[in-house]
């Protein structure tokens, strides 16, 4: 035995704890240390190494300055793109081929005088004549009455008013127009190229009138009577997407008989941003619609809205989700229908623009018609349509018949051209003005700029906090088990 072996104490608890946290301390600033010799952060290195103290409180001022303008910047770039604001950035497409829109056409009048003389329809069309009710020439009964069967038995036919239909350079007739009830002051109205029931819709290969639709039609202004027929004479005309339901009151065109109406068409194609865009486009199932459009929803709206407010329905109304089936009477319609009509915007329906729509910009040109110098050489065939024109020769000579013919030609007949003025297809796209990409741009920029790093960088300190946690927890584990050994010792 050595009498001079010393024995060695073993540490008390305190003085093992005591211990474990200075080497805890001392591997955490041995991290950080070489982390500054590393890190792609510019200028921290210079926080902790050995330079001098003023050198150092300069880095760090320069580090901090850095990162509070680095954090200005990206909350401002945070706030660009919260603000979800748009462009609109316009394009052409050249396509091949287009389909070619539905025109829709109805007469300026409701229903023929000829027609409707001594009938109910002829009480409905008086009892609603403001000028006849300013002059006390109308006895109201406020009688009910079934307007759409009226209309579709006196209304204008499509087989009288088409006199000559053509469609690129191949005849057409009235079996192409489709019969639809759009118009609460026209009555009927009959869409071509309508694609109804599955019938074909055509294409155009070419702009120019080689693919033109051309019409002549009789507007029958001898049969004119009624309160809707004192604005204009002629026709109401849209041209519009299959999938649209026009607005024949408010949108169309008006055509003038004795004129040469030449209607020239663009495509615009329309692409909307969803919400929370401005734009916030979408759709809605509709009940007189397959497919979804602005005009179809602001159409059920409105009559839904009326139909609501004044228990009844008058014509060109929806036909599918009202809770009425029963006409207005003349006095509903002054009284309720009329003054809710001036009240109706579209803000009252909740009708999103639609992601991808289909516009049509239309130019109209007029020229007289027919010409002048045409009359002479068509002379002998103009005699055979006396009677179709309701033209009175007897005792006439031919000069004063020629002149009558003319005079009635020119009340009655219009011709329509409608055509592409182009194929091009100009495109207006909503696009993000800041989106995630542009944010990302500007984060990395104004990263390198305030502060020389990258995105890397950020991983750097999160790879820091990862070793500094997992040494403390790996020191704390090893002290413990000290302590356990040093506990078992004492006892």
């Amino acid at each position: 035995m050595n009498l001079f072996q010393t024995k060695v104490k073993p540490l008390s608890r305190d003085e093992a704890k005591s211990d474990s946290e200075k080497e805890i301390e001392e591997q955490r600033k041995t991290l950080i240390k070489n982390f500054s010799s590393y890190t792609t952060l510019h200028g921290f290195h210079f926080l902790l190494d050995s330079s001098p103290m003023p050198r150092r409180v300069l880095w760090t001022a320069l580090v901090v300055f850095g990162l509070v303008f680095f954090f200005i910047q990206l909350v401002m770039s945070y706030g660009k793109l919260r603000a979800r604001e748009s462009i609109l950035a316009k394009g052409v497409e050249r396509p091949m081929n287009v389909l070619y829109p539905a025109v829709t056409i109805c007469n300026q009048n409701m229903m023929r005088k000829s027609k409707i003389t001594g009938t109910a329809a002829q009480r409905y069309l008086d009892q609603l004549d403001h000028i006849k009710a300013s002059l006390s020439r109308v006895n109201r009964t406020n009688e009910r009455f079934e307007t759409e069967e009226m209309v579709r038995l006196y209304g204008h036919n499509i087989t009288d008013m088409l006199w000559e239909c053509n469609f690129m350079n191949k005849p057409c007739s009235h079996k192409d127009f489709a019969m639809r009830y759009t118009s609460y002051s026209r009555g009927l109205c009959y869409t071509f190229n309508s694609g109804a029931n599955g019938s074909p819709i055509g294409q155009a290969t070419t702009s120019g009138t080689r693919t033109s639709l051309s019409l002549r039609l009789n507007a029958e202004s001898d049969e004119y009577y009624g309160p809707f027929s004192y604005d204009a004479t002629g026709f109401k005309l849209a041209v519009h997407d299959q999938n649209e339901i026009p607005n024949m009151d408010e949108d169309a065109f008006d055509i003038s008989p004795g004129f040469l109406t030449n209607i020239r068409i663009r495509r615009e194609k329309e692409i909307n941003l969803p919400s929370p865009y401005r734009s916030e486009c979408g759709s809605r199932d509709l009940s007189n619609a397959p497919k979804y459009s602005m005009s179809g929803c602001i159409y059920e709206c409105y009559s839904k809205i009326i139909a609501d407010k004044c228990k009844c329905r008058v014509l060109g109304m929806a036909l599918n989700g009202l809770n009425v089936t029963q006409f207005c009477t003349s006095d509903e319609i002054i009284n309720c229908v009329s003054t809710t009509y001036l009240e109706l915007n579209p803000a009252m329906c909740d009708c999103p623009k639609p992601c991808r729509a289909l516009h049509y910009k239309i130019q109209l040109s007029l020229a007289y018609f027919p010409s002048d110098h045409l009359w002479d050489s068509i002379f002998p065939v103009l005699l055979n349509f006396t009677e179709l024109v309701k033209v009175n020769t007897t005792g006439k000579s031919q000069d004063e018949v020629l002149l009558q013919i003319q005079e009635a030609l020119r009340k009655q007949i219009a011709q329509v051209q409608i055509y592409y003025e182009t194929l091009l297809t100009d495109v207006l796209e909503e696009k993000p003005a800041y989106g995630i990409s542009e944010f990302g741009s500007d984060v990395g920029g104004n990263m390198g700029l305030f502060l020389g790093c990258s995105l890397l960088t950020f991983c750097e300190f999160i790879d820091l906090v990862f070793m500094l946690c997992l040494h403390r927890h790996r020191l704390r584990k090893e002290a413990k088990e000290r302590q356990a050994r040093a506990a078992i010792q004492d006892d």
